[in-house]
């Protein structure tokens, strides 16, 4: 095992820590022939790929927001987010009309949510309380 390996700390039998450490020693072996920088990095791009574990692919259902259910835009400093004071540039979301942004629209209160909002009468426990 090379030197750039133990100093990484690889440790592990699995077929991602073996393919790594194999490829981190060819590494070593590419540079030390002069083989230059993307060419090494390919090298190990196409070793790890192969190594790494296949997991489901993941279909995005909405390009907006990417599932998120924000669609994340820049302010810069121009008040295009609503706020009406100064203010550094920033990102800031605003809910997507996919189902995902459901969770990030405010919610319309119904007319009889606005009547009963008073506080309710206390009941007197003692004379005189």
């Amino acid at each position: 095992m090379g030197s750039r390996t133990r100093r990484r700390g690889v440790t592990g039998d699995g077929v991602l820590a073996r393919s790594f450490q194999a490829a981190m020693e060819a590494w070593d072996a590419m540079k030390a022939e002069g083989i230059a920088l993307a060419d090494r990095q390919r090298h190990l791009r196409k070793v790890l790929a192969l190594a790494w574990p296949k997991l489901q692919r993941w279909d995005y259902r909405c390009d907006r927001c990417n599932d998120y259910g924000l669609i994340m835009l820049d302010c810069p400093r121009d008040h295009t987010c609503g706020r009406s004071r100064p203010h550094l540039p920033h990102e800031y979301g605003v809910p997507c009309h996919c189902a995902k942004g459901a969770k990030f629209v405010a919610k319309q209160k119904a007319a009889e949510d606005y009547t009963s909002a008073g506080k309710k009468p206390r009941q007197l426990t003692r004379v005189g309380r």
